[in-house]
C-alpha cells in the first residue's frame, strides 16, 4: 500500500523535507535503500519507497503500516512519525544490510581495522558465511549511522578523508586513530566522533 497522496500539508514544509533527508540518508548508509547520485526529491514518492524498504527489513512494521492506511496525512504527525522513524533505526543494528551500505564506502581493509576484524572474517560476514558477532555488529551499527551523519555533508571520497584528518575536537587525533581496538559505541572516543559528525548535520539545517 502506497502512502495516500491526499493530505493537508505541503510536502516542501521545512521540517518535513529535513526528517525525510535525513531518515532516506541514514536508510541509505545501513544498506536499506539505494539514492541517486543526482538531487533527490524530497516528496511522498521517496517516502514511501524508503517505508517500504524499512518494512521490509522488519522496522517498525506496524506503526508503517497504521501510518499507510491513514486516509489524510497531518502536518505534525507527519513529522512525529519521521522522528519516530530515525530514532527507530538509531536502535535497530541490521548487519546483513549494513555491510552492503559500508563496503560502498569504504574498502575490505579499511573497514576491517574499524571494527577490529580480519578482512577474511570481514569478508564471511558480510557473504553471510558466518554470523556476524553482537559486538562486531554493533561496531558496524554504530559506523552506518556515523556515516549517515556525514553524507549529509560529504561524498564517499570526502567521508574517507574525513576519517583520516585530524580534528581539533578530537585533540587533533583522527577518527580512524581512535576507531582501532575492541572499542564500543559508547566509549567517549567514539560518541566524541559522532558528536562531531553530527555538528555537522545541526550547522547545514540552520
Amino acid at each position: 500500500m502506497k502512502v495516500q497522496k491526499e493530505s493537508t500539508w505541503n510536502p516542501a514544509d521545512k521540517d518535513f523535507a529535513r526528517l525525510l533527508a535525513d531518515l532516506a540518508i541514514s536508510a541509505e548508509a545501513m544498506g536499506l535503500v539505494r539514492l541517486p547520485d543526482t538531487a533527490i526529491s524530497l516528496d511522498l514518492d521517496l517516502l514511501d519507497a524508503v517505508l517500504s524498504e524499512l518494512a521490509k527489513a522488519g522496522i517498525a512494521r506496524k506503526h508503517i503500516a497504521q501510518f499507510r492506511s491513514t486516509e489524510q496525512l497531518d502536518p505534525k504527525d507527519t513529522v512525529n512519525f519521521l522522528s519516530y522513524l530515525t530514532e527507530v533505526l538509531e536502535e535497530s543494528p541490521l548487519p546483513t544490510h549494513e555491510w552492503e551500505g559500508l563496503l560502498r564506502v569504504f574498502d575490505n581493509d579499511d573497514l576491517a581495522k574499524f571494527l577490529n576484524v580480519s578482512p577474511s572474517s570481514l569478508t564471511r560476514y558480510a557473504r553471510g558465511q558466518r554470523a556476524t558477532p553482537d559486538e562486531v555488529a554493533e561496531r558496524l551499527h554504530f559506523l552506518a549511522r556515523l556515516v549517515g551523519d556525514l553524507k549529509g555533508t560529504y561524498n564517499d571520497l570526502g567521508i574517507r578523508r574525513w576519517f583520516q584528518r585530524p580534528r581539533s575536537r578530537l585533540k587533533d587525533h583522527s577518527p580512524a586513530e581512535l576507531l582501532q581496538g575492541e572499542w564500543l559505541p559508547e566509549d567517549p572516543s567514539p560518541q566524541a566522533i559522532r558528536k562531531l559528525a553530527r555538528s555537522l548535520v545541526l550547522s547545514s539545517a540552520t
